[in-house]
This record gives structure tokens, C-alpha cells and sequence, in this order.
């Protein structure tokens, strides 16, 4: 029975008690019965209605009892499926293909060095080196100096592929330097070590490099670190290597990536370069060391250096 008829029916049973008939209609027992056999009937009226009472409030409350019974076994089948989404989105994740060496961390990895990250747009997969101790992991390695073993005077198709080796001095590649960066939005940061064992760092809120058809221009966001904001100026500019059709600065009769023997982001001509040569501390040729302005005076070459990104975290 629904909760309805039993709230109507209780209303009936209430109405017919609290409101008696009027007194000029009421008898008494002495003036509308002659004996008890007249008394029977209302008596036996009354207990019919009392017994369809109780019945009535039994039904309802076995009616409340089994709709409160689904209502928990409908919810703990909700339950049950949350837990299942929850189960397969926690799998759904650790088996996704990691975009970079954040989505590495992420996913438990813990240890720097070389990993495996896929490119949604090639649709494969790369090696790239990944930091995941220094300053709180999951960071993409893309450039590193360090001991002068590698040569960094290379062609526009060089600096397009990547060179050198993930575990010493590298460049990986305008080619998939962009295509991460499309992937997400990325933050950057730039260690830097002189050979007095100085250190200092440089940290740009965004980092972003366009496609080759816009020759690689390198995009920064607001500076923060200890290195000074040399790096700052160099946002905007495109990409420049020694190929005669590939002197993209804004220095009038100057190529600069010939005079510096290094490709990079050049304006008039640098204020950081840091694909330069690698000279050994001060020096005295043209400007074509590896250097960052406001961190040491120019003409000093950095010992070591290397660039890497990770995404924006919220």
C-alpha cells in the first residue's frame, strides 16, 4: 500500500474521533438502545475498523521497510560502481603513454636518466634524459653543456634532429623541442655553473617554441631565479644556425650564428648564449663563449649548463 492511502486513511480515522456528531443529534445509551444487543453492532464496527487500522499500519510500514531496503542496495551498487570508475581511471592513467619525464614521475619513476616519452602528434616514441631529483623532478633535459666534448657549430638540419649523446652534451632538437611544447603548457628552468664552482638558475613561467615554419621562435613567460633576466630578451627571436639561408637575427650585416659558431635564438646578436663555445672560463676572441650576461660578465664561458621543462603545476 502506498504512503498515500495510508496517510489518507489515518486522516479518516483521526476525523471520525475528534469530530462526533453534533449534541442535539447524540443519544444516549438509554435513549437509542433498549438492551445491550443494540449496543453490539457499534461495538463490533468499531473493532472492524481498530483490526483494518492496525492492518493498514503493518502494510505501510513493510512497504517503508522494503523501499528503505532498495534505497541502500541501490546505493551501495552506486558505491560500488564509483569505486570501479575510480579503479579504472587510477589503471587509465598508469598506462597512458607519458608525454614527458613529469608524467615519468607521475607514473613512480624515480630515477634520473634516460626514459622513454611519447609524442602524441609523430605518434611514437623518443629517448630523452629526465631529471627526477633536483628541485622536484619530473623534469625533460633538452640541452646540456658540461665538458666540451660535443660540437655545437651545426646546420640548420642538425639542430632540427638533435645531436650528441642524452647522458653527456646534447641538443635534442627543434623538431621535438616544439612538439612537447604543444603537448602542454610548460614552464622552463636553466642551471648554470662557472668554473669557481658558482652556481646560479633562471626560471620563465612559460616556455614555448613554434614550428620550423616559424623557424623555431622561442616564446618566455615572467622571469624568476638568482641568474638575472638575460634570457627575457631573447623571447620572440627565431632560431638561427650557420646555414647561409638560416640567419634569422635582427642584427643588420651580422650573422650571427657564424660569428658565435653556435645556433641559437639570436637578436643583436645575444645577451645569452649558451650553445657557444666551450672556452674554458674568461677569454678574449669575439663574443662566442658559453654565456649568460647578468651572471657572469661577457667574455666568461660557463662550464656547465643545461636547459629543461616541465609542465605548469596548478
Amino acid at each position: 500500500m502506498s504512503t498515500t492511502v495510508c496517510f489518507l486513511l489515518a486522516v479518516c480515522v483521526i476525523v471520525y474521533i475528534t469530530h462526533p456528531a453534533p449534541v442535539e443529534s447524540q443519544c444516549t445509551a438509554r435513549h437509542c438502545f433498549d438492551d445491550d444487543n443494540d449496543v453490539k453492532p457499534l461495538t463490533t464496527m468499531m473493532h472492524h475498523i481498530s483490526d483494518t487500522v492496525e492492518r493498514h499500519h503493518q502494510e505501510c510500514q513493510q512497504s517503508l521497510l522494503q523501499q528503505r531496503t532498495q534505497f541502500e542496495e541501490l546505493q551501495k551498487q552506486f558505491n560500488d560502481s564509483m569505486q570501479q570508475r575510480t579503479q579504472f581511471e587510477v589503471l587509465q592513467k598508469q598506462f597512458r603513454p607519458a608525454l614527458d619525464c613529469y608524467d615519468l614521475k607521475m607514473k613512480g619513476v624515480t630515477t634520473s636518466g634516460v626514459h622513454n616519452i611519447f609524442l602524441k602528434r609523430s605518434n611514437k616514441y623518443i629517448k630523452v634524459f629526465c631529471e627526477m631529483t633536483r628541485n622536484g623532478g619530473g623534469w625533460t633535459v633538452f640541452q646540456r653543456r658540461q665538458d666540451g666534448s660535443v660540437n655545437f657549430w651545426r646546420d640548420w638540419a642538425t639542430y632540427k634532429k638533435g645531436f650528441g649523446n642524452l647522458e653527456g652534451e646534447f641538443w635534442l632538437g627543434n623538431d621535438y623541442i616544439h612538439e612537447i611544447t604543444t603537448q602542454k603548457n610548460y614552464s622552463i628552468r636553466v642551471d648554470l655553473e662557472d668554473f669557481d664552482g658558482k652556481t646560479a638558475y633562471a626560471e620563465y613561467s612559460s616556455f614555448n617554441v613554434a614550428s620550423e615554419s616559424e623557424y623555431y621562435k622561442l616564446s618566455l613567460g615572467s622571469y624568476n631565479g638568482t641568474a638575472g633576466d638575460s634570457f627575457g630578451y631573447h623571447s620572440g627571436k627565431m632560431f638561427s644556425t650557420k646555414d647561409p639561408n638560416h640567419d634569422h637575427d635582427t642584427y643588420p650585416g651580422m650573422h650571427c650564428a657564424q660569428a658565435v659558431r653556435g645556433g641559437w635564438w639570436y637578436g643583436r646578436c645575444f645577451k645569452v648564449c649558451l650553445n657557444g663555445q666551450y672556452l674554458h672560463g674568461s677569454y678574449t676572441s669575439f663574443y662566442n663563449g658559453i654565456e649568460w650576461e647578468r651572471f657572469r660578465s661577457p667574455k666568461y664561458s660557463l662550464k656547465k649548463t643545461d636547459m629543461k621543462l616541465r609542465p605548469l603545476l596548478n
